[in-house]
């Protein structure tokens, strides 16, 4: 019998009394209209709110939460239901046996997730490498989802060729070891660096993916406090994991048909390489614009432009495919 088990399915395993101790003591993870839902691969924490026919989902770029969202959402929930959630892997969104952090799974979670809520008609707000399964999950169920926005993803080639500059970038920050790249995506060594890393990503990453965050003390603060609140509480970054396998899966885009807006942050220091309207050909009724003085996470930066950007596209007339 092999007893190896891959490096992901440690992970998981090892966050299975934190999993207990949510369902024991769920003022761990609870607030203001926060849920916690079990999928067939995936526990989710999300926050459903507002009114409206048509919802607007906005997934959370990691290490990002929930309690982040509160700007954004206010602006949207008179005229939307918003629903905000937090990626699987990451937060208090655990992954469970038989998650391989590949994207075929992210698609299946996401499809899964969409249908649980209830709604008929959504629109997505996606920001970097969440846009990949939300395209997937866009051509596969249009009934489903009828707009999108996405945010700083640049085509596949070059976001992995993004994901190695962040991972030397993160790991060099937080543990102060070069070769990032490589030591993360070794199998084992990567999860344990993982395990080191979990407490301090925030307050050593923020400074640099937000815009001004060296000099800016209480923007910064407004994103590792919240972060490391849910880390005290038993919050999980599996960024390890998800680097080894999401950025080898296979990923084919297939175009689109509803109404896309792709959005870009051009003070994104990560992106200085990346082919900013490289999706765009996927799309066939798709707009384009570029906004200064955001950083990597724009969405949740400047929740004004955020919300501006969701009303404008979701009162654009469609365009007959």
């Amino acid at each position: 019998m092999n007893l190896i088990r891959p490096a992901d399915v440690i992970d998981v395993a090892r966050l299975q009394k934190r999993i207990e101790a949510c369902k024991r003591e769920p003022h761990r993870w609870t607030g203001p209209g926060i849920e916690w839902v079990e999928l067939s691969k995936t526990f989710v924490r999300f926050r459903k709110t507002g009114r409206g026919d048509t919802t607007v989902v906005i997934a959370l770029d990691p290490p990002n939460v929930i309690e982040q969202c509160d700007r954004v959402v206010a602006l949207l929930q008179d005229d939307f239901q918003v629903v905000v959630f937090e990626q699987p892997g990451f937060s208090f969104s655990y992954p469970k046996p038989g998650f391989r952090f590949d994207v075929a799974d992210f698609e299946q979670f996401l499809e899964e997730f969409l249908v649980a809520v209830g709604s008929k008609q959504y629109i997505l707000s996606f920001p970097c490498t969440s846009t990949f399964f939300g395209m997937t999950v866009a051509a596969k169920r249009p009934d489903l989802i009828e707009r999108a926005l996405f945010m700083q993803a640049a085509n596949w080639s070059d976001q992995r060729r993004w994901s190695r500059i962040v991972a030397d970038a993160f790991t060099f920050m937080t543990l102060y070891l070069p070769g990032g790249r490589y030591l993360m995506k070794t199998p084992y060594l990567g999860q344990a660096l993982g395990v080191a890393i979990e407490k301090r990503f925030s307050p050593k990453t923020a400074p640099f993916v937000v815009y001004r965050g060296q000099k800016d003390k209480a923007k910064t603060a407004s994103f590792v406090d919240p972060e490391q609140r849910v880390v005290a509480n038993g919050g999980c970054n599996l960024m390890e994991s998800y680097y080894q396998r999401f950025f080898d899966s296979t990923f084919v885009p297939r175009p689109l048909d509803q109404p896309v807006h792709l959005a870009w942050a051009t003070s994104d220091r990560s992106h200085v390489f990346s082919d900013r309207r490289g999706l765009m050909q996927y799309f066939r009724d798709g707009e384009y614009s570029e906004h200064k003085r955001c950083g990597h996470h724009f969405d949740v930066e400047q929740p004004e432009l955020n919300a501006q950007l969701v009303r404008d596209l979701a009162s654009r007339k469609r365009v007959r495919a």
